[in-house]
């Protein structure tokens, strides 16, 4: 029983061995990615919750080594973030398909990055 028992806790010790990419960045971008896949319409605490979280995770990334590509492609997706967050904040109207087409480009875009940064060799 004892050698099953430490058998286990070496197996489970060991995944996070085999893990080759960043976890904590892949969590921000699967976050950024949820927030923009269940808000609708133009909802001020979505908006907040992904300008939060990409600066979050631009702060993130950029202290990893070896990941100028994924930094990159973050910076596209802050820029995308941060003139929907500028645009909500400007008191401008913005009507509800503006702001579901906004939250789905964010989406899938974020899911692009989350699968390079997931399949990423550290």
């Amino acid at each position: 029983m004892k050698k099953l028992i430490a058998l286990s806790v070496i197996a489970l010790s060991g995944c996070s061995y085999f893990v080759k990419y960043d976890t904590g960045e892949y969590t921000l971008l699967n976050e950024i990615a949820t927030i923009a896949q269940v808000s609708k319409d133009c909802d001020k605490i979505a908006i907040q919750g992904l300008h939060f979280k990409m600066a979050e995770l631009t702060n993130y990334s950029a202290g990893l080594p070896n990941n100028t590509a994924v930094v990159e492609m973050n910076g596209h997706l802050a820029v995308m973030i941060n003139e929907y967050y500028d645009r909500y904040n400007s008191g401008k109207p913005m009507s509800e398909l503006y702001c579901n087409t906004k939250f789905n480009v964010i989406h899938g875009t974020a899911q692009a990055i989350q699968k390079t940064a997931g399949s990423k060799i550290r």
